[in-house]
């Protein structure tokens, strides 16, 4: 059993989340039904995308050249959170598919025996689970052109999100009729998209992804990777690329080429979350909490909006 301090250590603090975040992190097998309170919430894609931001955004060139590059469990679990909630809610939203039906014509429905009145509202509840998933898969894209699209720099937070995106929704994806994200060339250091109006699709997002399994695969301690590094030579083989990114894209490579089902939260949770805490006390790194205990900000470092103990 570990000490109290070892538990501090590994001890997580999750304040300033949105409401429907904090859910996900005390209960991440039933994401769907925490969704559903909420799915057709006009702003839901907003606050997924701005809790996920920090996680996929680096402001330095995401390689060992800059910051060590290994992260925590509790980095990748809330990776796993954010991922998860943004593709589940993207499947939810796409199910049932609609095809090539323009739902911008009411004439499209085949409804035609029922009163216009009933009518009008079925179409209005179809046109609003439309525009919904648009506005997920907004936000999605933006994480999409981040990690994959824009290349294959092994920066952690992105490719473990973009993977669980792809392992939740990825056949809702490939199923969604002129599929279109926008951008590419995301410059770290300056935090802005080189090249704004490049636009791809689904294609090009597969193609993308599946360029993932060049990664380095025996690079996965870091400390000897920087033992041998050298700047002047270094190119994508003598990158320090974690085992649980690699592991994730793995899985979600094998998604897309098989086409199978997407996968539910609960055995998202089973095959990726809890296999990141090795010891069952481990588990209290990912606790939460609604607000922290006195004395926090002399014990934590402030990451966006999550308390870290040092």
């Amino acid at each position: 059993m570990a000490s109290n301090d070892d538990e501090q250590d590994l001890t997580i603090e999750v304040v300033k989340l949105d409401p429907l975040v904090q859910k996900a992190y005390r209960d991440p097998r039933s994401i769907e039904r925490i969704l559903g309170e909420e799915l057709l919430v006009p702003d839901l894609a907003l606050r997924l995308g701005r809790e996920a931001e920090d996680l996929v955004s680096e402001t330095i060139t995401p390689s060992i050249k800059g910051a060590p590059p290994t992260r925590t469990a509790t980095f990748f679990a809330s990776c796993f959170i954010m991922g998860t909630l943004l593709g589940q809610a993207y499947r939810l939203l796409a199910v049932p598919s609609h095809g090539d039906l323009d739902l911008t014509d009411a004439m499209v429905l085949p409804l035609a025996r029922l009163p216009q009145e009933l009518r009008d509202q079925i179409y209005g509840y179809y046109l609003e689970v439309e525009q919904q998933r648009a506005r997920v898969w907004d936000a999605i894209q933006v994480i999409y052109m981040k990690a994959l699209i824009d290349g294959l720099d092994p920066e952690p937070g992105g490719h473990y999100v973009a993977a669980m995106i792809t392992l939740s929704c990825g056949k809702a994806l490939s199923q969604t009729p002129n599929l279109q994200g926008r951008g590419r060339r995301w410059l770290w250091y300056s935090e802005r998209c080189a090249e704004p109006h490049h636009v791809w699709d689904w294609t090009e997002l597969k193609e993308a992804l599946l360029e993932t399994s060049k990664l380095p695969r025996n690079n996965t301690d870091y400390k000897q990777v920087l033992d041998r590094y050298d700047y002047k030579t270094a190119t994508l083989a003598d990158q320090y690329v974690s085992k649980e990114n690699l592991d994730a894209l793995d899985a979600a490579r094998a998604h897309v080429i098989e086409g199978a089902d997407d996968w539910s939260a609960a055995a998202m949770a089973d095959c990726f979350l809890e296999p990141l805490f090795s010891a069952p006390e481990e588990r209290l790194a990912f606790a939460v909490k609604d607000e922290p205990e006195p004395g926090w900000p002399d014990k934590a470092a402030d990451q966006g909006s999550y308390w870290y103990f040092s």
